[in-house]
C-alpha cells in the first residue's frame, strides 16, 4: 500500500524493515535499560514498548519503523483479513485530519510513508529527512492510536480491498498461494491468505475491526527501529512521541503454535497409508507430518 512521496535511499532500508518486523515477537523487559552493540542502542519505553536506535551517518534521512503484533495469525476465526483491513484504515484519518490531511502532512515533511501486513505483524514505516524525524514520528503515533475509522472510509476501503482480493483470486499466482497454504497449514491460523478472502472481508462489520484495533494495537506491544543520519540523542528524540503513549496494558497473549489445532493432520490428508508393496516390504509414506503436541517441534524425529 503505497503512500506519499519518494526519496532516494542510500542505505538498505528493506533489510532494516525485516529486522524491525522480527522484533515484534521479542520479549518485553521489566525495567528500562540501554545496551550498545555495534552502534545499536536498545531502549525500553515506559509503556513496555521496545526500541532500537541505530545511528547511520551520511544519508541525510531517518527511517522510523513500528511493528505491531497484529498479523493474520491473530485474527478471530472466520474474520481473515482484519489486520490488512486495519492497515488500510489507519491511513484514513486521525484527530481532525482526514485521509487527504494525513497524506499532505507527510508530504509537507518530504516523507515516504508505507506499511505492510504479514502473519505475525503489521509494520509501518516512514523515510523522512532527518530534520523532520520527530514530526513524522508524531504523525505515526497519532495514526496508530487515535484513528477515527469512520463509517464512510470503512466502506471505501472495503471496496478497494475486495477488488484487490478478487484480482488476486483470479490470478494463477494467487490461486497457487491459496492452494499451497491449504496444503501446508490446513487447520491452523496460517491456512488463509494474509489479506483474507472476499467472503471474510465482505462479512466483517466495522465494529469488529475497531475492537480488533483496540485489542491488538496496545503500545506495550510496539517494537520500534529508528535508524539514520542522527546521533543517538537525535534518534531518541524521534522516539519520544511513542514514549508519551500512555498505558502499560499488555497485548493479548498469542496461542502457542504447538497448541494450534490441525497439526498432525497433513499426513492423513495428503499421504494416507499405502498398501504393502510386493515382496512383503511396506511401502513408504512420503508425507512429512506436522508435529503434534506430544512430539514437539521436531516432529518426534
Amino acid at each position: 500500500m503505497l503512500r506519499t512521496i519518494t526519496r532516494r535511499v542510500s542505505f538498505p532500508f528493506i533489510v532494516i524493515l525485516a529486522v524491525g518486523a522480527a522484533l515484534v515477537t521479542a520479549p518485553t523487559a521489566a525495567h528500562a535499560e540501554e545496551v550498545s552493540a555495534q552502534g545499536v542502542v536498545e531502549r525500553d519505553l515506559p509503556s513496555g514498548a521496545k526500541a532500537l536506535l541505530w545511528p547511520r551517518p551520511g544519508s541525510g534521512t531517518v527511517l522510523i519503523t513500528v511493528a505491531v503484533p497484529a498479523g493474520s495469525q491473530d485474527e478471530p476465526a472466520g474474520m481473515g483479513g482484519l489486520s490488512h483491513y486495519l492497515e488500510h484504515l489507519l491511513f484514513d484519518g486521525f484527530d481532525d485530519l482526514d485521509e487527504r490531511g494525513v497524506t499532505e502532512a507527510f508530504e509537507r515533511l518530504s516523507a515516504y510513508m508505507n506499511a505492510f501486513t504479514r502473519e505475525q505483524a503489521t509494520v509501518y514505516f516512514a523515510l523522512v529527512p532527518r530534520s523532520d524525524a520527530v514530526a513524522a514520528a508524531e504523525l505515526m503515533a497519532g495514526m496508530l492510536t487515535r484513528s477515527t475509522i469512520g463509517s464512510a472510509v470503512y466502506e471505501k476501503e472495503k471496496k478497494v480491498i475486495l477488488e484487490e482480493l478478487a484480482k488476486d483470486h483470479a490470478s494463477p499466482d494467487g490461486l497457487k498461494e491459496e492452494m499451497l497454504r491449504g496444503v501446508l497449514w490446513g487447520g491452523t491460523p496460517l491456512e488463509h491468505p494474509v489479506g483474507g478472502s472476499v467472503e471474510s472481508v465482505g462479512a466483517t462489520p466495522r465494529d469488529e475491526v475497531v475492537a480488533y484495533w483496540k485489542d491488538r494495537y496496545v503500545p506495550s506491544g510496539y517494537r520500534l527501529l529508528i535508524t539514520g543520519d542522527l546521533s543517538v540523542d537525535g534518534l531518541a528524540a524521534a522516539m519520544e512521541p511513542f514514549t508519551k503513549l500512555g498505558g502499560t496494558a499488555l497485548p493479548p497473549n498469542r496461542l502457542d503454535p504447538m497448541n494450534w489445532s490441525g497439526w498432525g493432520e497433513w499426513d492423513a490428508a495428503l499421504a494416507p497409508e499405502a498398501p504393502a508393496a510386493s515382496g512383503g516390504i511396506p511401502a513408504m509414506s512420503m508425507g512429512h507430518g506436522m508435529p503434534t503436541k506430544a512430539q514437539g517441534p521436531t516432529g518426534g524425529t
